[in-house]
């Protein structure tokens, strides 16, 4: 992810993070361009001390085409490069699949709350 993939919060990536200087040293991220816009990214979501959380994001109409993997490939390359450990909060069954596929394995179960509507 370059800075003006970042300056665009793609799926809201990288917006836990205040500068692209920060993210580029503490993260790392990918992404998928067509035709100006960016239709697929994976990123850090936090980091601490060498660890991150990855998000994953895809355009409902590029589902299935294989680039969030391509996405995900990209980023653990750059994670390995830069040495830090990388969590995977799959939090749908969508994104347990593309996990298992890079052999990220469960480390324990639990629960997601989330509010669906604007109070």
């Amino acid at each position: 992810m370059d800075e003006a993939a970042f300056n665009r919060h793609p799926f809201g990536h990288g917006e836990n993070y205040p500068s692209y200087r920060q993210f580029a040293a503490e993260a790392a991220g990918a992404v998928v361009w067509r035709e100006g816009e960016i239709v697929a990214s994976a990123s850090s979501f936090l980091s601490l001390d060498g660890e991150i959380e990855l998000d994953v994001s895809t355009k409902e109409e590029h589902r299935g085409s294989g680039l969030a993997a391509a996405c995900v490939a990209k980023m653990l390359g750059q994670c390995m490069d830069k040495g830090f450990t990388v969590h995977w909060d799959a939090q749908n069954e969508t994104s347990k699949h593309l996990a298992q596929k890079f052999a990220f394995e469960v480390e324990e179960e639990y629960s997601v709350y989330y509010k669906a509507e604007k109070i």
